[in-house]
Formats: structure tokens, sequence, C-alpha cells
């Protein structure tokens, strides 16, 4: 905070005496964006809670989340040594790493004591152990280059199993001006990491996608889309995490452990069902992707293909600008939103569920719905599903049931790939009316057999 006697907030710190201290018992003096700036001591209790207090005051003023920065704690040219922690009694390297999480455990704190039925979201540049359960973290101050794009996927990995799953970084970089090409590239490897977002540092030009191309405009608003078509299937990925600990952006030995995928790092799983390859160099022409076994078999749908795939074998991908490779485990089920994303609005209860099957599959899932925002599911007010399907020599039978029903109905189709409409499809024993409808994924169009929706 400014060290500025007029300011309020700095006025009432230093009263209270909850800032670090120098070895002298001075207040620590770092120069960073405001000026000449102090330090909250979250090693402090009562520091802790004079930050939620602060932050409960701006939340009753509408705030809904909060980006809680140079969190490391970044105090510009003045060296870290100096800086103290309890009220100097504590060595800098005593509670460097533990500042962060102390500022998103007092600012979450003061999110639930002004609204404690809605979930908060805070994003820090800065985090520890355990930091998971308070906040998000983007992986800080990247660059627009190649080099960055790339790495991007191995620091997201290993802060996916390492406890960090709610992450993601700067697309398409903060430093350096993006190209339209890089833009592109790195919305198609990033569209569905946990944490996206736009962003660039101050002196740079705007990258907003329409300050390039119309090519680019239409490409980033297509796999943009894409994510919020596929939000059901990342919230129950986000719900899988919290209740089970599986992460959703996965490295590709999570689910493969042959040596050959131990240093892979340029492909990954999204969840148990999604496998992105996308392309790393700009300059490159095609790639070749081994397919890994995933956790419910070993054969994929290759959506630019639109042809299933058994684990093993190499493929190789053309660089086109509006595609990215992208796969399917078969078997699978997937839920989406239905039809084209316009708008911010989403709507969880009315969905078009994916089977991805060959004859011989079967496969079930659990799909889980809430309202996304309060802790109602706590008390039941969430919907559940199992989904059940199998595909063998009489066709494609479906059931699905409803564990709970607190959320209310669920509206659903069924889409499924890779079969002729001369299949027969039950669903919960009853023939089904189908037709055929086309969805469109990573750029490929791809046909489908649509049955009638029904409420559950």
């Amino acid at each position: 905070m400014r060290r500025d006697p007029a300011y309020p907030v700095y006025a009432a710190a230093k009263e209270q005496d909850l800032l670090c201290k120098t070895v002298e018992g001075e207040d620590f003096v770092g120069y960073v964006w405001p000026g000449y700036t102090v330090f909250p001591d979250f090693s402090l209790p009562e520091a802790r809670a004079f930050w939620a207090e602060r932050v409960c005051t701006f939340s009753k003023l509408g705030f809904g989340g909060y980006w809680i920065d140079m969190n490391d704690p970044s105090t510009g040219s003045v060296p870290l040594d100096d800086m103290r922690f309890a009220r100097g009694a504590l060595p800098h390297e005593a509670w460097h790493n533990q500042y962060a999480l102390g500022m998103a455990v007092a600012t979450r704190d003061g999110m639930l004591a002004a609204r404690p039925d809605e979930r908060p979201f805070i994003v820090s540049r800065s985090a520890f152990l355990s930091a998971s359960r308070h906040t998000a973290v983007w992986t800080g101050d990247n660059m627009a280059n190649e080099h960055h794009m790339k790495g991007a996927i191995a620091l997201s990995l290993n802060l996916s199993v390492s406890g960090m799953p709610f992450n993601g970084p700067d697309v398409p970089g903060f430093a350096l001006a993006s190209s339209a090409g890089l833009m592109r590239a790195w919305y198609k490897l990033g569209f569905l990491f946990p944490f996206l977002r736009n962003h660039k540092m101050k002196e740079q030009p705007d990258q907003e996608p329409w300050t390039r191309d119309n090519l680019t405009t239409a490409i980033v608003t297509d796999y943009i889309r894409l994510r919020y078509k596929l939000l059901p299937y990342l919230y129950n990925l986000f719900l899988d995490q919290a209740e089970q600990g599986d992460p959703m952006l996965r490295p590709v030995w999570y689910h493969d452990q042959s040596p050959e995928f131990e240093r892979t790092d340029d492909m990954f799983f999204v969840g148990h069902a999604i496998l992105q390859a996308p392309f790393v160099e700009l300059a490159a022409a095609s790639r070749a992707v081994l397919l890994p076994k995933h956790r419910d078999g070993a054969s994929w749908y290759d959506v630019l293909a639109q042809d299933f795939v058994v684990a093993g074998t190499t493929v190789h991908h053309d660089n086109a600008p509006e595609t990215t490779p992208l796969f399917l485990a078969s078997p699978a089920v997937i839920p989406m939103q239905s039809g084209v994303r316009t708008s911010s609005k989403n709507d969880l209860s009315t969905l078009d569920v994916l089977l991805v099957l060959e004859q011989g599959a079967a496969t079930t899932t659990t799909y889980r719905v809430d309202d996304g925002i309060s802790y109602g599911f706590e008390k039941g007010e969430r919907t559940a599903l199992t989904i059940f399907a199998s595909f063998d020599a009489k066709g494609v039978a479906v059931e699905i049931r409803a564990l709970q029903d607190g959320y209310g109905k669920v509206a659903l189709r069924l889409l499924i790939l890779g079969i002729d409409g001369g299949a027969e499809v039950r669903i919960n024993g009853a023939a089904a009316e189908l037709s055929h409808d086309t969805i469109t994924l990573a750029g490929s169009r791809l046909t489908v057999l649509a049955t009638a929706r029904t409420d559950y």
C-alpha cells in the first residue's frame, strides 16, 4: 500500500502496527507502482483480519472477484532481505513463500464475510501449499513468443499436478507484441486451460483479437465459443478436482506411463476424455501425434480425421489456421451446452451429450449441475444424473437415471459420433427417434445422430 499519511488504509495499518518491519524496527519501505510502498504483515492474524475487513467493504460495493498481484512479495529496487515479519521477530525467509497465501486467505475471508453464500473468485500471482483452497493462480509475466507459448504447457501441467490445478498463463503473452499468427496459435493451445484470459503490459500494443485481422478475430471467437460450449464438461472436471483430487489439466503420463511419454510437453489431457496436441511452432507445416492410452481404454476419435484410431498409432495433421489436433477418448460421454454460444449466459441444465462409442464398448459417467455460484449444493441444491451407454450388435443402449434432483430437471439430447443412421438407439429401454445434425469441434464439422431433447 502507498506510504501516504493522507491514505486512510495506510494510516490505520500504521497505527495498528500491522506493517512489515526492518531489523531496526522501522516500517519496511519498497518502491513499487504506487511509489514508496509499505507491506501488510500477513504473518500476523490481526493483519489478515485488517485486510479481510477492507475486502469485505469493497465486496459490499458490488465487487465479485479479486486479482491479487505483486504478492511474491515484489518490493521493486529494494532488497527483500530487509523485510521482516512478525513485527520484526522473523527473518524474511521465514515467511517469504507464505506471503501470498496469507493475502489469499485474508481476501477470501473478506469476500465470505460480505456474501457468505457466494463462492469467492480470486486469482493470485503467487501461491504456496494449500493455496488452491483459496485462489486460482496465473503464471506470471510471460512473453509473447513461441518459447513462452510452448513453455506454458509444461508450467501449467506442473502446477496442475502439484496442488494448484486452477491455473493458466496470460494469452498471448504479457510482454512484447504478439503477431496475429501467435495469437491464433496460443488461443488454440490454451482454450481449455482451467484459467484463460487475454492480458498485456501497459507499454505494449493492444492485443484484443480484433486489433489484428478478420481471420484472427474469427478464429479466436470460435475457440472461446468452443470453450463455453464445453463448459458442462469443464465444470464437472472442477467438481472432480474438488471432491476427488484429479486435476483438470493432466500430463500424458497421468493416464499412460509408457516411457515415451515421460517428458512429453507438447500435448496434454483435459480431464479424462479430451487430448490436445496443439502446434507450438508457427512455421511447422504439420505435426505427428503418438496417441497414448487414456483412462478408459486405448481408442480415440480423431476430430480432424473424423475417424477412430487406436493408441500407439502415430497420426499426422497439417497446420491449418482454423483447426487444431483434438482427440476424444472412446468410449466417453462428454456433456456440452447446446448450440453456439454467443453471449456470456450459460445454461448447464440444457445439454447436448456427446457419445463417443465403438461397437463392443461401454462407458458410464455422472453429470452434476447446480447454480455455480452459491453453496446451495451443500444443502442438496444439486442435480446429478448417471449416464450409461453401450454399443453392441443390437445397437446403442443408453440408461439415464437421476441420482439427485435438488436443482431441477436436466433437458438433454444425445449426439452420437461414429455410427450410421441404420443403428438402433434405445434410451431407458425405449426406441429413440433419430435425426442427423452437425457440430463443429476444433474447426472440424462433424455429423452426428441426434435424439430428441428430454427432461430427466
